[in-house]
């Protein structure tokens, strides 16, 4: 359930389902391999509750034939901007939609607002979760017992270290994407 599934309908679209952003570059790079010898393609992105900041990144950075500015981060000791290097030749240049839905939050809410700001794409579907906080996982280990019989135990936190602010002076969190066209399942 976590891998990328396509259809392909000749050159002309492709779609590709894509239920997380937990991948390597070097996953993103097979799938716009992939993606780019077609005219249109379809993301779906519905149930997609985001992943890595490495991956949002590359995936922008297929979009566009320039660097991409996705927002600011917010942290506590100041604002950096968080930007997409773009893949420069190897960009996609046909037409996108995305779909999304109320469960698409975090990375596929934010590659989604990107793309719609800079009128890239036609997002389709529901409004998204709005749960786009940066955030950091501590886990620990805990050992106890002689090497015979030992217990372990393993537990963690997330704890939120950042908020983003778009290009457009305006945060996603608690708030979401509103889709160019709204179109529940019936």
């Amino acid at each position: 359930l976590k891998e990328i599934q396509y259809y392909e309908q000749g050159e002309n679209l492709i779609v590709c389902k894509m239920p997380t952003f937990i991948l390597r570059e070097k996953d993103i790079d097979e799938m716009m391999k992939r993606i780019k010898g077609h005219n249109a393609a379809i993301l779906d992105l519905r149930r997609n509750s985001g992943g890595y900041e490495t991956a949002l990144k590359r995936l922008i950075g297929y979009m566009f034939d320039h660097d991409i500015k996705i927002g600011d981060l917010v942290q506590r000791n100041g604002h950096k901007a968080l930007v997409a290097k773009t893949v420069g030749e190897n960009a996609f240049k046909g037409r996108l939609v995305i779909l999304v839905d109320s469960k698409s939050a975090s990375a596929s809410e934010l590659f989604t607002r990107v793309l719609q700001l800079e009128k890239r794409a036609t997002i389709i579907g529901d409004k998204t979760a709005g749960a786009v906080m940066r955030a950091r996982g501590y886990g620990h280990t805990y050992v106890r017992g002689p090497d015979a019989m030992m217990w372990f135990s393993s537990y963690g936190v997330s704890i939120t270290e950042a908020d983003i602010v778009m290009a457009d002076g305006k945060g996603l969190e608690h708030i979401g994407v509103t889709p160019d066209e709204l179109l529940l399942p019936k």
